[in-house]
């Protein structure tokens, strides 16, 4: 492959893929791969066959650059263990030391190493969106000093960031730890938090979302951001959602006769009636208190009055 092709990586992802391709436990990203198992009989077993399929494709790895048989690794400026998923150290610390932005190219760089590890960070959207009227064009540069403590927030939160647990599929599709997305809205922006039930009772997040909203968002109903959001979320998240039972919070009341309207509904701006064919809306329950459990965690005090049950079929 010629070096300096605009194409080359795309190119040498594709093939690297395919050589991979049927492997389970075996991840790649351009020519850095991982390999991930649940023993280390079965480790040796992968291990054993990915480098009998790099030999058949004549590609050869390089030795001193392996680890082989470590409890914990780091990859892709993440740090990977049984425990879970958390920012890698020192990419977060060099974060941390970066002055702060002084013109847009510098406010740049800043936000694009937060946007990095936004799944960290809980309603990193709607928190960012003064620093982000900056990159306009037509925006004068004024760092203000509420922009800089957003800032130093956001790293402070990102130094201590939670533990993102890997989604146990057996107990969501049996239904005995189901997965729970809290979904929140404002006019700045729609987050969310996919979490599931540990088997110590416990409640942990898998990922956090969210994104600012549009302009014609920004005129919507509380009622059609609300749900607005919700549609978002499970959109988002199809690929952790579809094919299982999951519940539903939010803060809004309206939202609790959703499960008896379902697609009959009548549509609104928000377009809950596109919500993929595959979920469906079964029951709803009402929720306890538990305003620790939520997404926004650092935008508004959310009560959570409503829990919807959602269901694929």
């Amino acid at each position: 492959m010629p070096q300096g092709s605009s194409a080359a990586p795309v190119w040498f992802c594709k093939v690297v893929n395919e050589v991979i391709k049927n492997l389970r436990g075996v991840a790649s990203y351009l020519d850095d791969l991982i390999v991930f198992d649940d023993t280390p009989a079965t480790h040796v077993g992968t291990m054993r066959a990915l480098v009998e399929r790099l030999r058949a494709h004549n590609l050869k790895p390089t030795p001193p650059k392996a680890t082989i048989g470590a409890t914990q690794a780091d990859f892709l400026g993440h740090t990977i263990s049984p425990d879970g998923v958390r920012p890698n150290g020192a990419k977060v610390s060099a974060l941390t030391k970066m002055p702060m932005p002084r013109d847009v190219k510098q406010l740049r760089s800043l936000l694009g190493g937060l946007s990095y590890y936004r799944k960290f960070l809980p309603n990193m959207a709607k928190r960012i969106r003064p620093l982000t009227t900056l990159l306009k064009k037509q925006e004068k540069f004024i760092f203000t000093p509420s922009m800089e403590q957003a800032v130093r927030v956001l790293l402070a939160e990102l130094a201590n960031p939670p533990v993102l647990v890997y989604p146990d599929w057996d107990a969501v599709s049996d239904g005995s730890r189901p997965s729970h997305l809290y979904c929140n809205a404002s006019r700045d922006g729609f987050g969310g938090t996919l979490e599931q039930e540990q088997p110590d009772g416990s409640v942990r997040p898998i990922v956090f979302i969210s994104r600012a909203t549009l302009d014609s968002e920004r005129h919507w109903t509380p009622l059609d951001l609300e749900a607005g959001s919700i549609v978002w979320c499970i959109k988002r998240l199809r690929g952790y959602l579809w094919g299982t039972k999951f519940r539903i919070f939010t803060d809004h009341k309206s939202l609790e006769h959703f499960a008896k309207w379902g697609r009959t509904m009548p549509a609104f701006s928000a377009g809950w009636n596109i919500l993929p064919p595959l979920i469906t809306l079964s029951s709803m329950a009402r929720v306890p208190q538990m305003a620790t459990l939520i997404s926004s965690h650092a935008s508004r005090s959310l009560r959570l009055n409503a829990t919807v049950r959602v269901a694929a079929v």
